[in-house]
């Protein structure tokens, strides 16, 4: 007994296999929401059809939700989630405020960062005062360095490949982010840094990023996620 069929499965092919499975071994399905029984040649007849609604269902949800990111990103809006550390999300305004002590914390890494401190260096002093991250976590060298590439810092974000002004006010001037950015990769060219363990050199390594929150994608040789979490 099955409470509902969008539950049981959303895609045709996992629901035919299903559907096989208990077929073989002479198991009867009933949908209590449908009202369905399987034991019968009627019940097999719909859970078909019903099937392939919820399968279109399903793809409808996803072709909204696609069209709402892109809508929100096009405009420079955020999107659903937790915001970057130094903002908050007002729901009255439906965009990012400024967290007034995260947003200090932000422009004295990227003020440190230009002058030629390491991200290492400024972790350790984050850490050493007891500042915490947004998730009440000790600072990382890859957190700092997620922030420097963060467009949203810069009040942008990323439509299409391309940088778009956002409906939040900035933490730092675009021209100091691109400086950030160049300081960065030029820092990492000086010093031959090799891609990092287990990752492996792809023809778009560093250009793909996350239409939704900005952030770089990554390949991962160790497991395979299923594609919505892409």
């Amino acid at each position: 007994m099955i409470p509902k069929l969008s539950r049981f499965g959303r895609s045709m092919s996992d629901l035919a296999r299903l559907f096989d499975l208990f077929e073989t071994d002479g198991i009867a399905l009933v949908f209590l929401d449908l009202n369905i029984d399987t034991g019968t040649s009627q019940g097999r007849l719909l859970r078909n059809v019903m099937a392939s609604f919820a399968e279109f269902e399903s793809d409808v949800r996803s072709d909204y939700s696609r069209a709402a990111h892109s809508y929100l990103a096009r405009n420079g809006r955020p999107s659903s989630g937790q915001p970057p550390y130094g903002y908050r999300y007002d729901l009255d305004v439906k965009t990012f405020t400024i967290n007034k002590p995260e947003a200090k914390i932000v422009r004295e890494l990227f003020t440190r960062y230009l002058a030629g401190e390491s991200v290492n260096s400024i972790a350790r002093d984050l850490n050493r005062r007891h500042v915490r991250t947004s998730r009440d976590a000790v600072w990382s060298h890859r957190t700092l360095l997620q922030m420097i590439e963060n467009p949203s810092y810069a009040g942008h974000r990323r439509y299409d490949g391309e940088l778009v002004r956002a409906t939040w006010e900035p933490l730092v001037p675009l021209e100091t982010h691109e400086d950030a950015k160049r300081l960065r990769r030029a820092t990492k060219l000086a010093n031959g840094v090799p891609p990092r363990a287990g990752m492996g050199m792809y023809l778009l390594s560093g250009l793909i990023v996350c239409g939704v929150c900005g952030k770089n994608l990554h390949h991962s040789p160790e497991k395979r996620l299923s594609p919505a979490l892409y």
